[in-house]
């Protein structure tokens, strides 16, 4: 699939975006209300097909209803696409930021208008955090040693996008979060199959001291996904071994860097809305060749489970594979995308904080990673 798209000279940008968002609404007639009084927007990064070159950046716009897809390439009419493989996105100041994974580079835009700012090289990025001033960057392509690979974190200077140095965490680290002036990296090991890695690294981020002062052993392996909730707890997915180990959630304590709970649950994603945690999980076994589905919340509190579904069972068995998940922090709408085939244009669902749809529109290929705009 190319991402080549003809212009028109004379044609202005918005009214580009608004043919291109006539043709959006095809799959489903009615257009989203919109949304003027809550004055944002939210970009959707598509990862597009490993190898394929064809990543490509989604923007839905409250203030008019506007779902538009291939936003990058309508902003940026000379930039003939986004690159291979979108992996994470966020937004830190007046920048956007887009690790594109199989391209080797963050292409940072401008977070209002997605126009192309700057890249900043990379090779093999995963994941993005920010914190006074600076971005913190994973990637898989640390030495090798033994025939083993470890991963590292860049710090960027976010006003000039320039690197100021890095530090070697554990073997192909994804996410990281940043608690209580640390940084807590999730080292998955997904190169070492079937021996993957347990460890969080945590870096110091005081002043110049950069560097890793302590490991964290969690009890399972393989993780992924670590986030921060508003109490400043750490919590962490891991994704077992797609067989007979099963994923699991764990919390830490970044004041003890002790691991005070483990929950043995089908988890892929999850995000924070008011106290509690939704999550789901789109489990691929290799014994049984099927993906298993499951949906649950989490109070951060009591750290109990209080469902079993975030929404009625009849709208969940319309996700086929639930790839990615966020919810406004404004309203407490839950987003959620399905890559359905990986292979051709995924969905993304909006459903408000009662469980209840509310739309669902045609995304670009593989749907996954969110970033709220507030204007």
């Amino acid at each position: 699939m190319t991402l080549r798209h003809l212009f028109y000279a004379g044609f202005m940008l918005l009214g580009l975006i608004a043919c291109n968002n006539d043709n959006d609404w095809k799959d489903d007639p009615s257009i989203i209300p919109p949304e003027p009084g809550m004055e944002q927007g939210l970009y959707i990064l598509n990862e597009g097909g490993w190898g394929s070159n064809n990543s490509t950046l989604t923007y839905y716009d409250y203030d008019s209803g506007k779902f538009i897809n291939n936003y990058f390439v309508l902003a940026n009419p000379g930039i003939e696409g986004l690159g291979d493989t979108g992996n994470d996105i966020k937004i830190y100041g007046s920048k956007l930021y887009a690790a594109i994974n199989t391209s080797n580079y963050v292409e940072v835009m401008d977070a209002k208008t997605a126009k192309h700012i700057g890249k900043i090289q990379i090779a093999n990025v995963r994941s993005l955090a920010f914190d006074k001033g600076f971005a913190y960057i994973t990637s898989f392509a640390g030495t090798v040693s033994d025939g083993q690979q470890v991963g590292y974190v860049a710090k960027v200077d976010t006003a000039n996008l320039s690197i100021i140095e890095k530090v070697e965490v554990g073997h192909q680290p994804e996410e990281l979060t940043v608690a209580n002036n640390k940084l807590y990296v999730a080292n998955s090991g997904g190169y070492n199959y079937p021996n993957y890695s347990n460890e969080v690294s945590v870096i110091s981020i005081d002043l110049n001291n950069f560097k890793v002062v302590k490991i964290i052993s969690i009890g399972v392996f393989n993780l992924s996904k670590i986030r921060t909730d508003k109490n400043g707890k750490v919590w962490i997915i891991s994704k077992g071994n797609y067989d007979d180990i099963a994923t699991s959630l764990s919390v830490i304590d970044p004041e003890t860097d002790k691991v005070t709970n483990t929950w043995n649950v089908n988890i892929t994603d999850f995000d924070f809305y008011e106290d509690n945690l939704y999550f789901y999980g789109s489990t691929y076994s290799m014994s049984t060749g099927k993906y298993i589905n499951s949906y649950g919340v989490i109070n951060i509190n009591t750290k109990q489970q209080t469902a079993s579904h975030i929404f009625d069972s009849s709208l969940e068995a319309q996700i086929t594979i639930p790839y990615g998940l966020t919810i406004n922090p404004k309203n407490g709408d839950i987003f959620l995308s399905d890559a359905l085939d990986y292979l051709s244009s995924g969905k993304v669902y909006c459903f408000s904080k009662d469980g209840s749809q509310k739309w669902v529109k045609t995304a670009g290929i593989i749907p996954g990673h969110f970033a709220f705009l507030y204007k």
